[in-house]
């Protein structure tokens, strides 16, 4: 399984020291999932700053649930919405992450 957004939005970046300005670029989100629903990955970038701007990690699912990831410190809630929209279970995660 596989899905492909895009929008338009203001990203930045943030560290331990600091943050940049905000910035509004077109955004791209790839959401992948193998087909037995173990495992998924993804990854975010804008275009034109996709060395700047870019995302990408592991989605781990067991029983048809999201129970962790890695690469980012908050998973964007639009991968959340695609795994949704795939019957997966995302509302521990969710409520978590809002």
């Amino acid at each position: 399984m596989k899905e492909t957004m895009e929008w338009k939005g203001k990203v930045r970046l943030e560290g331990s020291w600091g943050t940049t300005e905000w910035e509004e670029c077109d955004m791209v989100l790839h959401v992948n999932m193998r087909e037995d629903k173990t495992y998924g990955w993804f990854e975010s970038y804008a275009k034109g700053h996709s060395d700047k701007y870019y995302a990408e990690g592991g989605l781990w699912i067991r029983d048809n649930e999201l129970i962790d990831y890695d690469g980012v410190f908050s998973l964007d809630l639009r991968v959340l919405d695609i795994l949704e929209n795939w019957d997966v279970d995302v509302s521990d995660m969710r409520r978590v992450l809002q």
